[in-house]
């Protein structure tokens, strides 16, 4: 139930979808396949409809990815080293983008 909740949430709710196909479609590409394998392992026994458009979804994600990728520039994630000075930047940044995050949430509950 529990993936079932996260999928919904993350990767099916069409607002947070778009959230991260616009700020960071890896992620989201990440945690849509992530979960497929979960399914595809038998850690989880997902609700075929949700199933059905964690795959539909997965594509879109997909899709970006490729276009993004160009004529095979770079595809996928990348690890960066950042110095001990960058970390603060690092925090204030990815700060706002939890902020978004968690008022997205807050407002789903809500409703």
């Amino acid at each position: 139930r529990i993936f079932d909740d996260i999928a919904r949430t993350f990767v099916n709710d069409p607002e947070m979808r778009e959230f991260f196909r616009q700020n960071n479609p890896f992620a989201g590409e990440e945690l849509a396949r992530r979960l497929l394998e979960a399914n595809e392992r038998g850690f989880w026994k997902a609700d075929p409809e949700v199933l059905e458009k964690l795959k539909n979804n997965y594509l879109l994600f997909e899709g970006d990815l490729e276009g993004i990728a160009g004529d095979g520039e770079y595809q996928g994630s990348s690890t960066e080293i950042a110095a001990y000075y960058d970390v603060d930047a690092w925090k204030e940044s990815n700060g706002k983008v939890m902020d978004a995050v968690r008022e997205m949430m807050d407002r789903k509950t809500s409703s």
